[in-house]
């Protein structure tokens, strides 16, 4: 398999497109989301993993944030705990880890999930809050 990052990107998007409750999926991070909405990009630390073999198998670390619009606590916390659940139409686990996806990656595991809390878009007047959390995933290639 011959796998790229664009095709990476576009498949878990595509998953989370049949999540439950999410408005839009972003393969690349927007200036302003438009929320609920989950965002796809690259771990900060050791964000791939080259493996030292002849078939270019490869180790990805994503990360897809989900956020959801800030206001009323209880509904947004409600909100993000559907996205959390392990499994469920709602889930971000279960969309994740639905299996091979042919040409585009060997497998999918969410490795869990950190940051829960306030996050910040935009500057001056189109300063945004939202609710989010960061889910960390690991993707194998070969």
């Amino acid at each position: 398999m011959s796998w790229t990052v664009a095709g990476i990107r576009s498949g878990l998007a595509t998953r989370l497109a049949t999540v439950t409750g999410l408005v839009t999926v972003y393969d690349k991070w927007p200036s302003v989301p438009v929320v609920p909405s989950a965002l796809i990009g690259f771990a900060t630390d050791n964000p791939v993993d080259y493996d030292d073999s002849v078939d270019e198998a490869a180790t990805l670390r994503l990360v897809v944030t989900v956020l959801v619009q800030k206001g009323e606590e209880n509904i947004a916390q409600t909100t993000i705990d559907g996205f959390i659940d392990p499994s469920g139409a709602a889930s971000i686990r279960a969309a994740c880890n639905a299996g091979k996806s042919a040409g585009v990656w060997d497998y999918v595991v969410t490795k869990g999930a950190a940051r829960y809390g306030l996050y910040e878009f935009g500057t001056g007047e189109t300063k945004m809050m939202y609710l989010g959390i960061e889910f960390n995933l690991e993707v194998g290639v070969s």
